[in-house]
Parts: C-alpha cells; structure tokens; sequence
C-alpha cells in the first residue's frame, strides 16, 4: 500500500507542475428542486479580500429547511451542511442579520442566507461518537486562512488518537491479530504527534484549536468496525496520505513542509493498517454483512470524487501546499485507477 501511494505521488507530481496550483474552480453547487422554496446561489459582499476565501453563498426564501438543526455561534452541524448548501461542505453558519447574539434569526419574509465553506479539513480519522467541532464566530476580516485551516486539522488529528485507542481496544475484544492491535497503538502515539503539531501551526497563525470531544461507546460488531474502517480508512485516510505527501513537497511555508513530511510517512502506514484490517474483518463477515460494508466503501468513493472538485483558497495553495481543485481531481483518478475504486 505504501508503495502503490508514493507511486500514484510521483504520477500526480509528473502531470501537475506547481505553477498551475493557483488555478481554482469556485463554481457553485447546482440549487436544489424545491420548488418556491428551491435554495440558490448568490453573491455576498463578506468583507473579504478577493479569492482569499472558499466559501459560497445561499439563499433560502422559506427559512430554515426542514431537519436543519442550528447549534452554537450560528453554525449548523454537519449533516445540515447537505440540505443548506448541496455539496460536499464541511462548515455552514448563518450569514450577516441572520445571526443575531449566536442566535438563527429569520425575519417573517425575509428568508436566510448561509454562508457554506468548502476548503478541506485535513488528515484524520473521525471515530464513531464524534463531538462537532465548537465553532468560535470571529469577523471574517480577523481570520488567517491558515490558522483555521490548521484549527481543523488539529481537532481532526485529535479525533484520530480516540479513534485508534477504540481500535485497539475493540480489536483486542474480538480477538485481533497481535500485530493489528500493535499497530493501532502505534497509530494512535502518531495521531497524538500530529495534534501537538497542527495545533502549534495553527496558533501560529491567530487560531485557537480544540479538542475533540467523543463520547463512549459500547464494543461494536465486526461489521459496524468494517464499515467505519473502509469509509475513514481505506478511503479517507488513504486519500489523506497522498494529499499529505503533496503538501510536504509543495507548501510554501517551510515548518508546514516539515510538519506535513512526517505526517505523510505516519499517514500512509495508517492508510496500509486500514487495508490490512479490512482484509482482516472480511474473513469473519458472512455475504450479506460483506455486501453492506461494500455499499458504504462506494458511498464514500462517490463523497470523495465530490470532494475533489471543492474550491481551496489560493493562500492555503501556496502556503500550506494544499492541492488544488484540478490537482484534486488528477489524484482521485489515479488513486481510484490505482486501488480499483472507480464505480
């Protein structure tokens, strides 16, 4: 797995030099068919300066969809993200008079306008019982792209030290191999590494990281660890080493390159832990079981393919060597081609 990584690396390398990383698609996702509800897209003068951000803004003439669910400082969670903005976004908060003291606010008649932000969050590895992220509400104009790039990252590292430590200790509940066991926990002393360094990167540029929270769960079924491996493993993790080695080689700022070198190496061995452990569960899983950890390893495929056409802030390009849109979109090629992912 390691070697087949660095290969499809090296491909990407050959097919994209670095002058063309500057070059961004910021079109936004398709309104949805709601009717006289339909969202749509629209420009926002946010008071930032031109192409520093990656965000893209709706309306939404009815107010909040249903099943929306709004939490602290105007932000909505995750799962919201879908219905408000249709795309593969990671963070949506309610924009200008619609947030009031940390409160939604929708005016009778005068619907709501959210603001969907697309850039990337990172490595990491998102454990079952996952807290959201608390999100700090500061004026746009204050905010270092880098800092609150690196604010994810870091609660994302942080989330991965839980979910190697859960690993371990479920697989040692189902009687895992020694050598699968050993290097979850060699996994989850990288993973906390990783968070020391994102966070100090991310302090470094004005942000204030926090921890993940998660909360306990019971040992859960072999099938349940399957699913969760192959869509935060074998697909996400494995799409994360290679972004991470991109970064190594392209961020501007030396200390990210530095950061991101070592991240890359721990990155693609937990990549390679994730495969081995599928491979592991898929013995003792019966047909239908199999079957249903298939569906999810498309699902996430199709989640990830989106994912490679979302905007990157120019400043996080050149800085933090974050892949562009295209580049994004060369790497799930061949990974896909690669790890015969393709649907």
């Amino acid at each position: 797995m390691r070697a087949v990584l660095k290969g499809v690396l090296g491909l990407v390398l050959i097919a994209s030099p670095l002058a063309a990383l500057n070059h961004c698609s910021t079109a936004p996702a398709d309104p949805d068919d709601g009717g006289a509800c339909a969202r749509a897209a629209i420009t926002v003068d946010s008071g930032d300066d031109a192409g520093a951000q990656c965000e893209t803004f709706f309306f939404h003439p009815c107010g909040i969809p249903a099943g929306a669910t709004a939490r602290d400082n105007c932000y909505f969670d995750v799962n919201s993200c879908t219905a408000l903005c249709g795309g593969p976004y990671y963070t949506c908060v309610a924009f200008g008079s619609n947030c009031v003291d940390g409160a939604v606010v929708v005016p009778d008649d005068a619907g709501l306008v959210v603001e969907c932000g697309t850039c990337p969050n990172g490595t990491g590895r998102r454990p079952d019982g996952l807290r959201e992220r608390p999100e700090a509400r500061r004026e746009r104009s204050s905010r270092d792209p880098i800092g609150e790039y690196f604010e994810r990252a870091a609660h994302l590292e942080d989330a991965s030290v839980h979910a190697f430590r859960i690993m371990s200790r479920e697989l040692a509940a189902h009687g895992a191999p020694k050598t699968l066991i050993f290097a979850a926990k060699r996994a989850q002393a990288d993973e906390t590494r990783h968070a020391r360094a994102t966070r100090d990167i991310a302090r470094e540029h004005g942000g204030n990281p926090e921890r993940a929270c998660v909360d306990a769960r019971p040992i859960r079924s072999l099938e349940e660890i399957a699913i969760e491996n192959v869509v935060e493993g074998c697909i996400r993790e494995t799409y994360g080493a290679l972004v991470a080695m991109w970064q190594a080689k392209a961020a501007g700022d030396p200390a990210i390159a530095r950061a991101m070198k070592k991240i890359a190496a721990d990155e693609t061995r937990h990549a390679a832990l994730s495969w081995s452990l599928a491979a592991w569960i898929d013995t003792r899983l019966d047909d239908a079981a199999r079957a249903r950890v298939a569906d999810h390893r498309r699902r996430a495929v199709d989640e990830l393919k989106n994912d490679a056409g979302a905007c990157v802030a120019p400043v996080l390009i050149r800085r933090a060597g974050l892949p562009s849109a295209c580049v994004r979109e060369k790497m799930w090629t061949l990974l896909a081609r690669a790890l015969d992912l393709a649907a």
